[in-house]
């Protein structure tokens, strides 16, 4: 089987120290050419990488690749992942996949009608930690799940990062926000059917900190904060009617760190070393085997348009705003 010929569109920090790295060890990749708006970086990579580097995203889109990696801003996502599916490549987009409901609509009905899959990268969910917490619940230790609570922040950041930019899709929930509304949604595999949330904004009109409760049905619920310009905070917490699981470093973490997980129960604490993951590696290795795979590629469309719902109704506390 040839292998799948990749292009990477933006050569930030996350993308130059794990997915790049993860996809050039990977066998069945071959990465062919970089984009960036910043020439000179970009021809310093491409030479690392053994790959050929574009002056312009239309050169870029001239190269003969299977699969783009976009790992830009998230307000330029919709109109090079829109390139991409017209020319039939194959997209991996960075979180979040675009900056609203209705963009993400669109892209993902042109994806469907271009035959072209679109995985939105959630690389967390690949961690096998998480595996290993959803045995544990299996098992009945904590007992009945009855709620959720995740939070995701960070310290001030220079003013001039790209998240503090509200044109190119900048603001606290597309970004950190996004990670504890994701692992809700998928822990309970389902929607929330009433969403309520506060939202702060700063003076340029860009959301900074956020928390949002979420109804699942059932006697469960889940509550999400976020937000920058914080103490870092970066977990989640699983309650149930027997006790609770406690994980810490759930979202993002390097591929040597092994997070703590808590495990309480009445009149019990037990603290489990993590084996650490390389979740980027794993997300490369889950897209690559499962382009072809109709049933998953359909599964990549609902999940990108019920997070921008999800989305959508928490900026509008509740009510679903298109635009």
């Amino acid at each position: 089987m040839p292998k799948v010929r990749m292009g990477v569109i933006g050569l930030g920090y996350v993308a130059l120290r794990s997915v790049i790295p993860a996809m050039s060890a990977h066998s069945d990749i071959d990465i062919i050419v970089f984009y960036d708006i910043d020439g000179d970086k970009c021809r310093k990579y491409a030479e690392e990488f053994n790959c050929r580097s574009s002056k312009t995203i239309d050169d870029f889109f001239e190269n003969e690749i299977d699969v783009v990696y976009i790992s830009t801003p998230t307000g330029t996502h919709f109109d090079l992942a829109m390139k991409a599916a017209e020319k039939g490549i194959h997209i991996l987009c960075e979180k979040s996949m675009t900056g609203s409901y209705d963009e993400t609509q669109k892209l993902v009905e042109f994806c469907k009608a271009k035959k072209v899959a679109i995985l939105e990268g959630f690389m967390y969910q690949h961690h096998t930690q998480h595996a290993y917490v959803r045995d544990i619940i299996s098992e009945g230790v904590i007992g009945d799940v009855i709620h959720l609570y995740a939070s995701f922040g960070f310290p001030p950041l220079p003013e001039d990062n790209f998240r503090f930019n509200k044109a190119l899709g900048g603001g606290a929930l597309l970004d950190a926000g996004a990670y504890t509304v994701h692992f809700c949604r998928n822990f309970f595999e389902q929607e929330p059917v009433s969403i309520k949330s506060v939202i702060h904004y700063n003076d340029k009109g860009l959301d900074i900190h956020g928390n949002v409760i979420m109804d699942f049905e059932n006697n469960r619920s889940a509550s999400m904060v976020y937000g920058f310009n914080n103490f870092y905070q970066n977990s989640y917490i699983v309650w149930g009617t027997k006790g609770k699981l406690t994980l810490v470093r759930a979202f993002s973490l390097p591929k040597d760190f092994a997070s703590t997980l808590t495990i309480e129960t009445h009149g019990e604490k037990t603290e489990l070393a993590m084996a650490p993951c390389d979740h980027f590696a794993k997300e490369i290795d889950y897209l690559i085997n499962n382009l072809y795979n109709e049933s998953e590629v359909n599964r990549w469309y609902d999940d990108a348009l019920a997070q921008a719902l999800t989305l959508s109704k928490i900026i509008n506390n509740g009510e679903c705003n298109e635009d």
